[in-house]
């Protein structure tokens, strides 16, 4: 639930046009375990929007990153080819 409050909170304010409070909250998201898949865009997005590119790029290393990891995690949740992880 927390992750999804915080979440929230950083949406409200975006839509007030708070990005160093959206950011703040959308960072707490993920350190609360929010999932990165769908709050990295989200930064990516305020930061893109408000001319932060090193900070956008930053935010879209640790995009690829997470994907790179949840990649790995249905690879191996998967089982070997063909069993449906079974």
């Amino acid at each position: 639930m927390v992750p999804a409050w915080t979440a929230w909170k950083g949406n409200v304010a975006k839509a007030h046009n708070h990005p160093d409070e959206a950011v703040r909250w959308y960072r707490q998201s993920l350190r609360f375990g929010g999932n990165p898949l769908a709050i990295l865009p989200v930064i990516i997005n305020v930061e893109e929007s408000r001319g932060n590119q090193d900070a956008a790029k930053a935010a879209y290393n640790e995009y690829e990153e997470a994907e790179q990891r949840q990649i790995r995690r249905d690879v191996r949740d998967r089982g070997p080819l063909g069993t449906g992880g079974q």
